[in-house]
């Protein structure tokens, strides 16, 4: 499961920085880290896999939108997408692939919530 999520800033708010959300699904866990920069880049690691998800972010509308490439190769791009305000997770995973929906498929789940952390 590859997953990432990046905050932007925009008027008086700063987005750039670092971001968790841990994951627990059964017995599983994951942390996910995302480092915003001022210049809209960003990178992200995921505790499970090797490599980082390097890229852009964005805001369209009230999400701070992140799309990359694991390791810039050309086959597994990546898109995140959370609530710029509530940093609550909207979308992450391929481009054609949610991964919150597995997680949200247990009964009572609530999407995940990126914390900033620096």
């Amino acid at each position: 499961m590859v997953a990432f999520l990046v905050g932007c800033g925009g008027g008086e708010t700063s987005y750039d920085g670092t971001y968790k959300m841990v994951l627990k699904q059964d017995e599983k866990e994951m942390t996910l880290t995302l480092e915003l920069n001022p210049d809209n880049t960003f990178v992200g690691t995921n505790s499970n896999r090797k490599g980082k998800v390097n890229g852009k972010w964005k805001f369209e509308g009230d999400e701070l939108v992140c799309t990359g490439k694991v390791d810039n190769s050309s086959n597994e791009d990546i898109t995140i997408k959370f609530n710029k305000d509530s940093l609550a997770a909207k979308w992450f995973g391929s481009n054609d692939k949610n991964f919150l929906d597995d997680f949200l498929k247990e009964e009572g789940a609530e999407p995940p919530v990126f914390e900033k952390i620096k």
